[in-house]
């Protein structure tokens, strides 16, 4: 077989050099970072790419049969070589008593000897297994043994949801010898000036939603770079994007670039997440593009390399996952730059949990109420040509929140405004109810999606002598959440009610009980709020329960949640079946759907 190409690596500029025919110029505009040069010879094209050893694997895949010059097989036995060193520490470690009395795991050590070698890669454990710990320990390690005392001070930047800025300071404090400092909320002014007044080793906190505010937004595609550079990108010796999946998955979304400019500017990135791939492999590509944006190169090309797309009808192409014939190359791609360990091979005393459907008949005036909201949310008028159309008053069923309140209590309306809930009329707090008192102080969690759903069942409990409390979204204070959560975990709050807003990576294991007031749409949403009690530290068997209140619409979420029904899209049906779908008859869903 002839050699479709050459090789060469330029060591000044630390790339590939390839020279090929002409007639391979397509294929080689989908290999990552590949750029054309002008040809030097008729009907050759050169090339240059990232010296990584995937665009190795990626012009191989493409050509066939290369030839390399002495200079480039020397180079991609260095990359291959480190490539094996990436994949070994991914495995082994043993359990490890750190020098601040602290017990790591063996699978914790092994994290944190990945993260202190790969240089900038995806930390993807599962939900529950320590990657926070992970993380601080490697900061610790980079900090102790590569910063020379005397020089400038190691600094990190630690970027995650509001709800657990105060755990990374807890665990900042209490596993390394690096000072924390949480820039959120008021007095940030002051907060900023003493973390650049303090001469050690120190970590900047903040939260998701500050990022834009303190950095520019790349350019990306069509879009323009926008802003000047802001404190966070300032240089960093290691960025931590913590539930990085959450910052957003679009490459054009503001925070996404935000978050990039971020990254670029940094010597290490660590993009952090127990739910890597959400709905799509360009989940992947996005956290890969914080962290090494030369493995995978740009989306577009990524897409038609590795993807299967179709015109989604409204401009941009719907990824509809790996292409077959693709899986093995990205699957060797990726494998080094994310760490990924399942609570099953880990934690095998944690039991894989199947929460238990709690069905409730609604309480004659919450009935009364919710037939009410039904009717007046559907109605119809008469065409000229005697036909009748359908009108939904309140728009999307999956943003009705006056059927979602129906459903758990009576709503206390004002000007077609839910102002309140009542639990004196409310099947779900009634349950609720009974688990307190039969549970006599044993905790346990109560969620919700709703802030005035979660005030309800506080003030309810609370009228009858039990003490509980909530943590939503409205308490912005990162001290007054991280107290609540530390009571709760000392046993002296029987019940903690949260919502999704304020409860993303916190720990609840002083809990073996957690009770949803309904089904989500998706089982990532079930798995992530179940994982809140079952993870590591957890002691006891975890259980969980859903809610679900005859006739209603939560019935349909949980046909959907069973993967019986698809009910992410908007709908367009008859007022009949509109009716019974709203009303959780869901024998009639698939008769009812037309799209």
């Amino acid at each position: 077989m002839s050699t479709r190409g050459h090789i060469d690596f330029n060591s000044d500029k630390d790339e590939w050099l390839v020279t090929t025919t002409v007639r391979h110029t397509d294929d080689m505009r989908l290999v990552a970072g590949a750029r054309a040069l002008p040809a030097r010879i008729e009907r050759a094209a050169e090339w240059t790419l990232p010296a990584t050893i995937e665009s190795v694997r990626q012009v191989s895949a493409t050509l066939g049969k290369v030839t390399w010059s002495v200079k480039a097989k020397k180079k991609k036995k260095a990359l291959l070589a480190r490539r094996k060193s990436l994949i070994k520490h991914m495995t082994g470690g043993e359990e490890r008593v750190l020098d601040t009395g602290q017990t790591l795991a063996g699978f914790q050590s092994t994290g944190v000897d990945w993260l202190t070698k790969v240089g900038s890669g995806i930390l993807a454990d599962e939900m529950g297994l320590g990657k926070t710990v992970e993380v601080v320990v490697a900061l610790e390690t980079l900090a102790t043994n590569y910063v020379a005392p005397g020089f400038n001070a190691f600094e990190a930047l630690i970027l995650s949801p509001t709800s657990v800025l105060g755990v990374w300071e807890e665990h900042i404090e209490e596993w390394t010898s690096i000072k924390p400092f949480v820039y959120h909320g008021a007095g940030r002014a002051k907060v900023l000036q003493a973390y650049h007044s303090w001469p050690g080793h120190k970590a900047l906190i903040s939260s998701h939603g500050l990022i834009t505010k303190h950095s520019y937004q790349m350019h990306y595609g069509s879009n323009p770079k926008v802003g000047e550079p802001g404190e966070f990108n300032h240089y960093f010796n290691v960025v931590v994007a913590d539930e990085a999946d959450q910052i957003g998955l679009n490459p054009n979304n503001k925070t996404v670039r935000a978050m990039t400019a971020i990254a670029r500017g940094s010597d290490v990135v660590w993009p952090v997440t127990g739910t890597p791939i959400n709905d799509s492999p360009k989940d992947g590509w996005v956290l890969m593009s914080y962290a090494n944006p030369d493995i995978l190169g740009s989306y577009d090309r990524f897409a038609k390399r590795y993807c299967i797309e179709r015109d989604s009808g409204f401009g941009e192409p719907k990824n509809l996952g790996l292409h077959p014939d693709m899986e093995d190359e990205y699957h060797w791609v990726m494998k080094p730059w994310m760490l990924r360990r399942l609570k099953v091979d880990h934690l095998p005393d944690l039991p894989v949990m199947e929460p238990q459907i709690i069905k409730l008949p609604m309480v004659p005036a919450q009935s009364r109420a919710y037939s009410k909201i039904v009717n007046d949310t559907i109605s119809s008028y008469e065409n000229p040509d005697g036909s009748r159309s359908l009108v939904v008053a309140m728009g999307p069923l999956s943003k009705n929140r006056f059927l979602e309140y129906g459903a758990s209590a009576l709503p206390i309306v004002e000007v077609d405004e839910v102002k309140g809930l009542s639990h004196k009329a409310s099947n779900k707090f009634n349950y609720i109810l009974e688990v307190a008192k039969a549970r006599e102080g044993d905790p346990f969690v109560v969620y919700t999606w709703s802030s005035r759903e979660a005030q309800m069942y506080v003030e309810g409990l609370q009228e009858h002598g039990i003490h509980a409390t909530s943590i939503t979204g409205e308490i912005s204070d990162h001290k007054i959440r991280t107290a609540l959560v530390k009571t709760f975990q000392a046993g002296e709050t029987p019940v903690l009610v949260i919502t999704n807003a304020a409860s993303t990576g916190v720990t609840l294991t002083a809990a073996d009980l957690i009770i949803l007031t309904r089904p989500s749409w998706r089982p990532k949403d079930l798995q992530q709020v179940m994982d809140r009690i079952n993870r590591w530290g957890q002691k006891r068997h975890p259980q969980a329960q859903i809610m679900v209140s005859d006739g209603t619409l939560d019935q349909v979420r949980l046909a959907s949640l069973a993967g019986k029904v698809d009910i992410q899209d908007e709908l367009i049906i008859s007022k009949t079946a509109l009716a019974k779908l709203l009303r959780g008859e869901q024998k009639d869903l698939d008769n009812a759907r037309q799209f």
